[in-house]
């Protein structure tokens, strides 16, 4: 900030060392009087004077001071030196100033604005007026189809400084920016706002510069335009004339003599060519990549710092991230994290929206600006498609990429980010867990080709995935993206069973569907008026050998309520896989006594509401599961293992919405149900820190852990660096009784989660 004079003097004579190149130039005396700064060259010695001062009478005071000045330096100089003065004010010269400068012009004492000074070395405003009509990293104006987007629109993010954990809001974040003390690099998964924040860091900047408040000009660069290049020389120009800006040797020369601030995104859009595709080079082909970057740094003057973004999943740990792009310990390394509740809310409402956020889309600022812009969350309000939302947000995501790489279609894109979603079903909690080989492989499935040196960084960078907690590989990180392109995959083998081969073997399978797979598949049966016979049922089961794919389709033909064709009378024998809610309430659900669940079959949940004719539910044999059964209890199951009943639905997926219940509650229900209730014996630690959590439930979250293994609810093992929690089993009816009435304090760790 230069509200100062001291500062604004030194800022003129930063100026003035780059323009004359003399680095030793400064304050000097002159006759018994302080100069500000005086310069010298081969033939030239120049005077300097500056002040923030607007008076008349100071302008005459500085004015006369130089006269003097270059009179007695003209008796003492050398034949061939010339002197001349300048006197640099802060503002605009206004008229009665010009007035008075006139008689001292024939003195050679030029009288210039800030601005106009610093002009001479670069017009750092004319770059600006250029640069604002260039697209900024990847955002979008999904409004208006277009590149250019309003700053007006933007809503302050949180971050999380990853060396101490602390949150960093934005006001903390600007701070750090504007202490230019350190080189910053922030990073983030897709969609999750590094290019906006950044935009909103430059337009911030670029005010300062304009308005004289920094001699810091902002200079923005979108890496995926400079794949390949090395020299920060040859990028800055490469910029210039891809923004139209035509004096790039002027960008340069002020870039070398500290006038920039550089903003660097997309590390993970960059690439060097002729890549041999070879997997034991991979880490030295991104570390290649990172050269550019590295010599930015490099060669960036003293006291010039710089600004890097790119997505966290390009590499494959925090520390080959640092060991690539020379990260050291007094750098500041933030990650973005989803929007919370709040700030939802407040971007919604500065739209003009006063509607709740639907509870099936991600909290990532991309999807939630996406939603707006695309007037998705008004369209939901009226009973809008699930499935038309996700349909559109996997285009949305799917052109984005492209628009990116032109070397992959976006058809392909999308049916990869499907297929992905469909193998990372191998997994307990359906993320996933992709070597590069995987995602490789999942490209020449969908392609039938072989990815080459184009479609490697992408494939790197894949939108969606992120780093997993061991470090080994790439995971989806939001489950609900994962679930919902997966159901994708299953609605094409429902409308051609006979056709399309599902992906997955049943054995392949460790993780049932989801209740929004359920409800994405159902609205699209249901509003597309998609007829379905029971022998989509007996193709997964009988000739496809697949009955967790059958279980599946068993589960969203139940729940959709829909009219199920059965005119022969078929049976469906189903011997395996696992429901997780299954709601008898109608009477287009009697195709369903046809279906015999055998031995092999988990139902989580099952809801017969009172009135089903019972005589349409299917035959469960002894060797069937069930978690909860809720409503009417049939007599034909009472050989089947039910664990318990109950006339009362948990909604799961309201639990983090109930109005009295503390947040501590809310959190402790979530990880109980992750842990006793979904399949798996044990759950990775960062399992718990996914879904619709706040930054503060999630601070909270290894005190509830704490206090949970404390009293012997769960116990954690540690072993190949992974740290997983498992439940004690013997704690399950005292588990059930929470989650079915939180509030109740059953046990005596409830006081203790509730004091958190």
């Amino acid at each position: 900030m230069m509200n100062e004079g001291r500062e604004f003097e030194e800022a003129v004579r930063r100026i003035a060392r780059a323009l004359w190149g003399d680095p030793e130039g400064g304050a000097e005396n002159i006759g018994n009087r302080e100069f500000d700064g005086v310069f010298r060259t081969s033939d030239t010695i120049y005077v300097l004077e500056c002040t923030i001062q607007r008076s008349t009478s100071k302008l005459k005071n500085d004015l006369g001071k130089l006269k003097n000045a270059i009179t007695e330096l003209r008796s003492s100089k050398r034949d061939y030196e010339i002197v001349r003065g300048f006197l640099i004010v802060k503002n605009e010269l206004t008229a009665d100033q010009r007035d008075i400068i006139k008689p001292f012009k024939k003195y050679n004492i030029c009288v210039e604005s800030y601005d106009s000074f610093r002009s001479r070395i670069f017009d750092g405003n004319e770059y600006l007026m250029c640069r604002y009509n260039h697209r900024f990293g990847s955002t979008y104006d999904f409004e208006n189809n277009r590149s250019i987007i309003n700053i007006n629109k933007f809503i302050p993010m949180n971050f999380i400084n990853k060396k101490t954990k602390e949150v960093v809001n934005w006001e903390k974040f600007e701070d750090y920016i504007d202490k230019n003390d350190r080189n910053i690099y922030l990073i983030g998964s897709y969609g999750s706002g590094k290019s906006f924040s950044l935009y909103k860091v430059f337009d911030s900047l670029a005010c300062k510069y304009k308005k004289g408040k920094s001699y810091l000009c902002p200079v923005y660069i979108n890496l995926y335009e400079h794949i390949g290049q090395r020299n920060p020389q040859e990028a800055l120009m490469r910029h210039c004339e891809l923004i139209g800006f035509k004096n790039y040797m002027d960008l340069i020369k002020a870039w070398k003599a500290g006038f920039c601030r550089i903003i660097l995104d997309g590390f993970d859009e960059l690439s060097v060519l002729r890549w041999t595709g070879s997997r034991d080079r991979l880490k030295e082909f991104r570390r290649k990549s990172m050269d550019l970057i590295k010599n930015f740094i490099k060669d960036s003057p003293v006291r010039t710092y710089v600004i890097v973004s790119g997505r966290d999943n390009y590499f494959d740990s925090d520390s080959e991230f640092k060991d690539a792009l020379n990260i050291t310990n007094d750098c500041l390394v933030l990650q973005t994290t989803d929007f919370e509740d709040t700030q939802i809310e407040m971007y919604m409402k500065k739209n003009g929206i006063d509607i709740e956020y639907p509870d099936w889309l991600p909290a990532k600022p991309l999807f939630v600006d996406y939603a707006v812009r695309k007037n998705i969350i008004p369209k939901m309000d009226k009973n809008m498609s699930i499935y038309t939302g996700w349909d559109s947000i996997l285009d949305m995501i799917s052109d984005r990429e492209a628009s990116q790489h032109d070397s992959i279609d976006k058809e392909y894109i999308r049916l990869i980010i499907e297929r992905l979603a469909t193998y990372a079903r191998k997994t307990t909690d359906s993320l996933g867990l992709f070597s590069i080989d995987d995602i490789k492989n999942v490209f020449r499935e969908i392609t039938n080709q072989y990815p080459d040196e184009n479609s490697m960084p992408l494939l790197m960078r894949f939108p969606g995935l992120g780093q997993s907690s061991t470090g080994e590989g790439r995971t989806f990180v939001d489950d609900t993206l994962a679930r919902a392109a997966m159901s994708f995959e299953i609605i094409k083998y429902i409308k051609a069973p006979h056709q399309y081969k599902y992906p997955l073997k049943s054995e392949e399978i460790a993780d049932s569907i989801s209740e929004l797979t359920i409800n994405i598949i159902s609205d699209f049966m249901i509003n597309y008026k998609s007829e379905s016979s029971i022998n989509v049922l007996d193709v997964a089961s009988r000739k496809h050998n697949n009955s967790f794919l059958a279980m599946d389709i068993f589960t969203i033909f139940i729940n959709s309520g829909i009219h199920i064709k059965n005119p022969n009378n078929v049976k469906i024998y189903i011997d395996e896989g696992i429901s997780n809610f299954l709601n008898f309430s109608c009477k287009e659900q009697e195709w369903a006594k046809s279906v015999i669940l055998q031995d092999g079959c988990i139902l989580n949940f099952v809801k017969i509401s009172k009135g089903f004719n019972l005589s349409f539910l299917p035959v469960l044999e002894s060797g069937v599961y069930i978690y909860e059964l809720q409503g009417v209890r049939p007599q034909q199951w009472d050989k089947v293992n039910i664990e318990k009943y109950s006339d009362e639905a948990i909604v799961s997926s309201k639990i983090l919405k109930y109005g009295d219940m503390p947040q501590s509650i809310r959190v402790l229900i979530t990880i109980l149900k992750k842990l006793f209730l979904q399949k798996g014996s044990a759950r990775q630690e960062s399992a718990f820190y996914r879904g619709a959590l706040t930054q503060s439930q999630k601070a909270i979250i290894p005190d509830i852990l704490r206090i949970l293994k404390k009293h012997n609810f769960i116990y954690n093992d540690v072993t190949a660096d992974r740290r997983l929690w498992k439940p004690n089993r013997s704690y399950s009816n005292i588990v059930n009784k929470i989650i079915a009435n939180p509030l109740d304090e059953v046990h005596p760790m409830l006081k203790e989660i509730k004091d958190l």
